[in-house]
């Protein structure tokens, strides 16, 4: 399936295109797809050429006949089979469907003229499992769906199985975009939390070494204060390492704290 993404509907016209190339199977198949496609009344010309397909098809007529529409518009009561309420999606969304660019935001949507027209086309999803919403614009009502899964449910229900395989592999890539924009995000977040952490150990370290010096602290937290200003760019593991023993990370971290708690004694000291 070819279309230039970022084009205004090319995407539908696509999923139009191939709905068309769908060959008619039975008759009352037939009679479901046409009923949807008569009830919308659309006048586009993907429409009218797929209604004189299925004339002469099942009524052997290249153009639909008041008998033909009185058959084909009291039929939608009839849509019993599976198959049949495929063809009336189907039908439902050559007459009056549309579907967005996955590139660009997940919508798929038929606007229908009457609310009889919607209460089928509801009822029909609902046989699949499906739950559509329905909002009213000017005078008509678009029943519709914004979730990517129910979208892919729909095309591959109306067998455009080529614009649903596109339509999945647009939403995998941009899936696996997003999953490297989180990580990315999280490790910038991450690492700016090391940093700003990092900053201000040795704001408080170069405070005590600047005003009682850097002895006034217990052995063990001035050889964190003196190898932390040694290496500021360290990681914790990397300081507990190079002490004599070593410790561990979670060690490295305690005793900073209890330096930045030693600072803020200073803190508070000066402003008294």
């Amino acid at each position: 399936m070819q279309y230039e993404p970022h084009t205004k509907n090319t995407f539908s016209s696509a999923i139009r295109k191939e709905l068309c190339d769908v060959s008619p199977t039975v008759r009352h198949c037939v009679l479901a797809e046409m009923s949807a496609m008569l009830e919308i009344k659309c006048d586009n010309i993907t429409a009218a050429q797929r209604l004189k397909q299925l004339c002469l098809y099942a009524f052997n007529h290249e153009a639909y006949t008041d008998d033909i529409i009185k058959k084909a518009t009291r039929f939608p009561a009839a849509v019993v089979h599976p198959c049949c309420k495929r063809a009336y999606i189907r039908g439902s969304f050559i007459a009056g469907g549309t579907c967005n660019d996955p590139n660009n935001s997940y919508h798929l949507e038929f606007v229908l003229p009457q609310s009889i027209t919607a209460t089928h086309l509801t009822d029909t999803f609902r046989a699949f499992e499906l739950s559509p919403k329905q909002m009213q614009r000017k005078n008509n009502t678009v029943v519709y769906f914004k979730e990517s899964d129910s979208i892919v449910q729909v095309l591959t229900i109306m067998e455009a199985n080529k614009a649903m395989l596109q339509f999945e592999n647009v939403r995998v890539i941009k899936e696996i975009g997003n999953h490297v924009n989180r990580k990315v995000n999280f490790e910038t977040a991450n690492l700016t939390k090391i940093v700003n952490a990092a900053v201000n150990q040795i704001d408080d370290i170069n405070l005590i070494n600047s005003t009682v010096g850097l002895e006034w602290l217990p052995e063990p937290l001035a050889q964190v204060a003196r190898l932390r200003l040694m290496y500021e760019t360290a990681g914790l593991k990397e300081i507990g390492a190079m002490l004599n023993p070593p410790i561990s990370k979670s060690g490295v971290n305690h005793r900073l704290r209890k330096i930045s708690e030693k600072a803020q004694i200073l803190k508070e000291r000066v402003k008294c």
